[in-house]
């Protein structure tokens, strides 16, 4: 008999060996299970973190590509705003010397060069509009709509002249060319400077 169990029995007895050994049998298991429940831990902590690292790349690579195709848009659209501006003043310079006084005697060519310029910047504005703010895109579209509608007027007005022109006529005529270079010198500057203002927004 070994000393444990001889001093179990001196001061207990069989029962007191039975309460001591399941008291260790406990203590084991005890231990078993906090070494496995600390492994355990471990690996879900591991896995967490391997989660949020792979999360975290995702997002990050998601950020990359956004920034890339905003950057890319935003070179577009200053593209765009540039070469709308650039047809703006060709319109307006040919326009104006098509208006200008004496600018149509016996010179044909001036309002169809006015009228070609006008029609450039309508093709390329229809077909660019999108890259552009709303509400600036509805402005630039109303300036050309009115800028292009008295153009033609006064092309009517200036090609169809008749050889004895009545005074109704000219009333008429002048009217028309009075509203044409409204548009000219009033529409077209307006929207060369909203093009300006959203161009430096680009530039930031």
């Amino acid at each position: 008999m070994g000393i444990l169990e001889t001093i179990l029995l001196a001061f207990g007895g069989p029962l007191a060996l039975i309460a001591v050994l399941g008291w260790l049998a406990k203590s084991f298991v005890t231990s078993l299970l906090d070494k496995d429940l600390e492994k355990f831990r471990m690996n879900l902590q591991a896995q967490h973190d391997s989660s949020i690292e792979k999360i975290r790349h995702e997002l990050n690579l998601l950020a990359a590509q956004h920034q890339i195709r905003f950057a890319k848009l935003h070179a577009i659209r200053a593209e765009v705003i540039a070469e709308l501006y650039s047809l703006l003043v060709e319109a307006h310079g040919k326009s104006i010397v098509f208006v200008s006084p004496g600018g149509y005697v016996g010179e044909s060519t001036k309002g169809r060069e006015a009228s070609s310029a006008v029609l450039d910047f309508l093709h390329f504005f229809e077909k660019k509009k999108i890259y552009l703010p709303k509400d600036l895109g509805d402005l630039l579209d109303q300036y050309a709509t009115d800028v292009n509608k008295h153009l033609i007027e006064y092309r009517t007005y200036v090609n169809h002249e008749p050889d004895h022109s009545t005074q109704e006529f000219e009333k008429k005529k002048n009217e028309s060319w009075r509203k044409a270079m409204n548009a000219f010198e009033e529409a077209i500057p307006e929207a060369k400077e909203k093009l300006e203002d959203e161009f430096r927004k680009i530039l930031g």
